[in-house]
């Protein structure tokens, strides 16, 4: 038996919003060097390459206005009028 997907639009709509939420962040990828076993000085024999998502570089207040933008496109503008006081007594 084959499993067949389909794209549904609920899927690619909620994707494509949290995908908004980022616009302004440049691509790319972090790669370290972990070393394993190595305990306060000790010498470690064992180390690997980890490979992760970029850091994030947009500030808060740029991720906060591409959230309203997408809150805005949805309908949702005026509800979350809070997110802008919270925003304001948290910095």
């Amino acid at each position: 038996m084959k499993l067949k997907f389909k794209q549904q639009k609920y899927q690619y709509d909620a994707t494509m919003a949290v995908v908004n939420c980022f616009i302004g962040q440049t691509k790319g990828k972090r790669k370290e060097l972990l070393s394993r076993g190595a305990d306060k000085g000790q010498i470690s024999f064992i180390e690997d390459i980890a490979f992760g998502n970029k850091r994030i570089e947009l500030a808060e207040i740029d991720i906060l206005k591409n959230v309203q933008n997408v809150q805005k496109e949805q309908g949702n503008g005026n509800r979350n009028r809070k997110d802008i006081r919270l925003y304001q007594n948290y910095v």
